[in-house]
C-alpha cells in the first residue's frame, strides 16, 4: 500500500493558529530587554513574528515599537518597562500591506502609522480580529 505524501506547504497563518491553540507564546520568542527605536512607523523597532512576549527595558522620548505582521488570531504583549521611565508609541508594521494588500492598518481606530502611546510602567495586549486590525486591551 503505498502512502500519500503530507503536503508541507505550510502557511505561515497556519503555524500562528497552531501556535495560538497550544498557547506556544509562553513557550517562544520572549524578547526581554529590547530598545524602542526611531520617531515614525518607518524607523521604530520591529517586533519579530515569533516574539509574541516583548519587554521594552531602555526607550528614549518619542521612540517606539511596530507589531508585527497581523494574521487574524495573532496577540502580542508588550510590556513598558523603560528604565528611562517613557512612554513609548505603538505602531502597525510599515509592510503591513505589501502582505495584507487592500487593508488599511489600524490600532482600534487609529491609523497604524499615527500609532498609539503606551505609558512607562504599563503593559497591554494587542490582538489582531482581522488582517490590518489590531485591538489593544491594557493593564498595568
Amino acid at each position: 500500500m503505498v502512502l500519500p505524501l503530507p503536503d508541507l506547504s505550510a502557511r505561515v497563518g497556519d503555524y500562528w493558529g497552531i501556535l495560538n491553540a497550544i498557547g506556544a507564546e509562553n513557550q517562544i520568542g520572549f524578547g526581554s530587554g529590547q530598545t524602542a527605536a526611531g520617531t515614525n512607523q518607518a524607523t521604530a523597532t520591529v517586533i519579530g513574528l515569533y516574539q509574541p512576549l516583548f519587554e521594552v527595558t531602555s526607550a528614549a522620548s518619542g521612540t517606539g515599537v511596530q507589531l508585527p505582521i497581523s494574521n487574524a488570531g495573532s496577540r502580542v504583549t508588550i510590556a513598558n518597562n523603560s528604565s528611562q521611565a517613557n512612554n513609548i508609541t505603538v505602531y502597525t508594521n510599515a509592510n503591513e500591506t505589501q502582505f495584507n494588500p487592500g487593508v488599511t492598518p489600524q490600532i482600534g481606530t487609529t491609523a497604524g502609522s499615527t500609532g498609539i502611546t503606551l505609558n512607562s510602567a504599563t503593559n497591554a495586549m494587542f490582538h489582531c480580529m482581522t488582517p490590518g486590525q489590531w485591538y489593544k486591551l491594557s493593564g498595568t
